[in-house]
């Protein structure tokens, strides 16, 4: 008799992936690049100076990082990168229909944050405080 797992309070009886969690949420920017592009395309420069200014902690994207995250955005499928030949270069991203088809997810990511936007603050909090004997390199005795 094969045993039956109840499903979630969605109702949703889907497996999660084997591998963990898809691809686009294992980084830090690429939900942010996707959500950024839906109001059009976007140059590199640009996409950077938003990214900067919407960070948590106010530090700049560093450029390779933002690089290997388009990269990985185009081999998903999610965006397209479009190369003008022109002098100097000009390169746009812009979604593709795969990509428009993750805003609706992206949007309940950030409509839930909204809803509970004290309860993210304490974990970030509790993450940014370290025991001091940690930050000095101590060593921790186990007993």
């Amino acid at each position: 008799m094969k045993s039956r797992r109840p499903s979630n309070q969605s109702g949703l009886n889907a497996e999660f992936p084997h591998g963990g969690h898809p691809e686009i949420l294992r980084s830090k920017y690429k939900l942010r690049i996707l959500w950024d592009l839906q109001h059009g395309p976007s140059r590199f420069g640009e996409l950077r100076k938003r990214l900067s200014l919407k960070a948590a902690n106010a530090r700049e994207v560093a450029p390779r990082v933002l690089s290997r995250e388009l990269k990985s955005l185009v081999a998903l499928g999610l965006v397209r990168r479009k190369a003008h030949n022109i002098i100097p270069p000009r390169v746009e991203y812009r979604l593709t229909a795969l990509g428009r088809s993750l805003l609706n997810v992206i949007a309940k990511i950030v409509e839930w944050g909204n809803r509970h936007p004290s309860r993210i603050q304490i974990v970030r909090e509790a993450s940014s405080i370290r025991p001091a004997s940690a930050a000095s390199g101590a060593a921790i005795d186990k007993k």
